[in-house]
């Protein structure tokens, strides 16, 4: 995963990862929903209201699961000496960097698909502002490297700041 932008004077990238791919899971029941709505529109030929119905459905469906694999494959996240850059935390065009300096409270929470997958979600407050990371993969670890990246490299930032 590459870092849109440049990196500040003596900062280096410390992890870089993308979602886990169980983000896709939702992508999964979308195409399968699609499908079958496609079925049911190919067999309610007798009426014509419930064909466009099921065609409508079914092209909802499966612009639903296209945009949920684009997510997936735009969504990435980077801890560097400096700051926390995710693509997808406020905005889907560019990467949002978020200064380990301002950072507040962080905390991790992994739902039941997540705990048996691997992923979770690392949320984390900035100025006031809750950021929300998901399908981080190993989000206990990842939490840990971030809170490493805030002890261990403050010489480097108190340089630069």
């Amino acid at each position: 995963m590459r870092l849109r932008g440049q990196l500040n004077p003596g900062e280096y990238v410390i992890v870089a990862t993308r979602q886990h791919p169980g983000a896709l899971l939702p992508s999964l029941t979308c195409l399968l929903l699609g499908i079958a709505a496609a079925a049911f529109a190919s067999t309610a030929r007798s009426s014509v209201i419930l064909w466009w119905v099921g065609t409508i459905a079914a092209a909802a469906f499966f612009i639903g699961a296209l945009r949920i694999g684009w997510r997936w494959l735009t969504t990435g996240y980077l801890i560097t000496t400096h700051r926390l850059v995710g693509r997808g935390l406020v905005t889907r065009t560019g990467d949002e960097s978020l200064y380990l300096d301002s950072l507040g409270q962080r905390w991790v929470r992994e739902g039941a698909p997540g705990s048996w997958l691997g992923y979770g979600s690392v949320y984390v407050v900035c100025r006031g502002v809750h950021h929300r990371l998901r399908y981080v993969p190993a989000p206990e670890r990842f939490d840990a490297e971030l809170e490493s990246a805030y002890r261990e490299h403050y010489p480097l930032r108190a340089g630069y700041i």
